[in-house]
This record gives structure tokens, C-alpha cells and sequence, in this order.
């Protein structure tokens, strides 16, 4: 059976009535996943798809059947972190320097503004504080502990919870990392 083809059905819960309010057809193989969240317009909502060869997010609204892609170029997006409805902001982390970090990133939900709120090289995992105020961030690189910071929502550091520097010392010690 192949997995080339999507189509996804908005019903109606009164009657039963379906309707189709996106379709994306490929050559080889369609990713189905999770990563589909309804805005409370009334008529979009946001996904991530290969449609372009690489996995990228796109808003589509199914009334006017138009897309938006709100990332685009040459890497793939790693992880949605959130969308703040209220203020029209993805939020997610891509691997778009290389593939070997990922950092977090905003985006206006009309593909513009983007902005990269954590610039250390390395790898982010973002946790959510509620009202997407301020972001938990568990920064790591290969050579050093992880580090866990307070980010507001533009990505300055706020506080650094856990700088985690007895064990760096105790690493060059045993010369781990290297």
C-alpha cells in the first residue's frame, strides 16, 4: 500500500457531512505525523510537509485554498515548539546551520519576520512556559555539560538556572570531551 498521498477531511459533527479541505499528492511517500494544529480562525490551520524536498511548516487556509509557507530553504525543521495565536508566532527549532544544532526560532504566520532566539552553536531543547512569555532552554554543545537557561520570549536570557560548572571543572580534569 503506498503512503503518497494525503488528504485531510473537515465533518461536520451534527450531520456527518465530510468535506476535503487539503490534498498533497507525492511521487514516493507523504510523512504523516502529528504536527497539525488548527488556528482559531475558523478556516486554517498549520502543518509541516516535504513539499519542497526539505520538511518545512506552511499555514493553509481552506476557504481561499491558499498556502503559506512559513519557512523555506535548503534544511529541515527539527521540532514545532508552539504557536502563540494571540500574536500570529510559530515557534520551533530547525537545524538550518547545520545539521548537527538546532536552535529556536520564531516566524509570523505570514512567513515573515523570522528571527534565530538562541545564537549559541549547538543544540537547544526548548520547554514552553505558558503565554509563550519565556521559554526553558537546555542549551548543549559536545565539549561542555548542558547549561539551563531562562529565555524571554525574544530569547534573551533572563536567568541561568544551572550553569553547571563543577562538573565542566571535573571534565577538564579527566580530559572528557576532547
Amino acid at each position: 500500500r503506498h503512503q503518497n498521498k494525503l488528504e485531510l477531511l473537515l465533518a461536520n459533527a451534527d450531520d456527518g457531512a465530510t468535506s476535503k479541505i487539503y490534498d498533497e499528492e507525492n511521487k514516493y511517500y507523504i510523512e504523516i505525523n502529528d504536527n497539525l494544529q488548527f488556528i482559531n480562525d475558523g478556516q486554517s490551520f498549520i502543518f509541516n510537509s516535504e513539499q519542497s524536498g526539505f520538511n518545512h511548516f506552511y499555514k493553509y487556509n481552506w476557504h481561499t485554498k491558499q498556502t503559506t509557507a512559513l519557512t523555506t530553504g535548503s534544511y529541515d525543521i527539527d521540532q514545532l515548539i508552539g504557536i502563540d495565536a494571540a500574536n500570529n508566532k510559530l515557534y520551533y527549532t530547525a537545524a538550518e546551520a547545520t545539521p548537527l544544532e538546532r536552535k529556536l526560532y520564531s516566524v509570523d504566520f505570514d512567513g515573515k519576520n523570522k528571527q534565530c532566539l538562541t545564537k549559541e552553536n549547538g543544540t537547544h531543547a526548548i520547554t514552553t512556559i505558558a503565554g509563550y512569555q519565556f521559554f526553558l532552554d537546555k542549551y548543549s554543545q559536545l565539549q561542555q555539560p548542558p547549561i539551563y537557561y531562562l529565555r524571554s520570549k525574544d530569547g534573551k536570557i533572563v536567568r541561568t538556572l544551572e550553569d553547571n560548572n563543577k562538573l565542566a571543572e571535573r571534565m577538564k580534569e579527566y580530559n572528557i570531551g576532547k
